[in-house]
């Protein structure tokens, strides 16, 4: 941790989805017990994005859709461009949660958008 990277997250990955055939098949959810740790206790800079979009009913009384948030990485801290993909869940230290919805990867770091998951 540093001055620029004050938090630490974890990197987990969510197994391959389910066929999508009809019928009774397992439960294809968000289980943290399926997911595979990727690495642990990388340095990052958390910072929200948007407080959410407002639905498309655009009814008033409507909750506001949940906020996304900036992962911000240092160069050494991502090697490579596949390291993080999309729907990949980070874990910060409180531990809240997120879904990765988008990676961008540069030499000088990485930054991803993510969105908050209920826990």
């Amino acid at each position: 941790m540093s001055l620029i990277y004050p938090r630490l997250a974890n990197l987990r990955r969510r197994p391959p989805a389910l066929g999508a055939g009809a019928g009774a098949g397992q439960y294809d959810g968000l289980q943290r017990s399926d997911e595979t740790v990727i690495a642990t206790d990388l340095p990052c800079n958390i910072q929200i994005d948007r407080t959410g979009r407002p639905p498309v009913t655009g009814v008033p009384g409507d909750p506001i859709g949940s906020p996304t948030y900036k992962f911000f990485f240092a160069g050494a801290t991502v090697p490579a461009q596949d390291f993080i993909l999309e729907r990949d869940i980070l874990e910060d230290e409180l531990p809240r949660r997120y879904m990765v919805i988008a990676v961008e990867w540069q030499v000088i770091g990485t930054q991803v958008r993510a969105q908050l998951l209920e826990n």
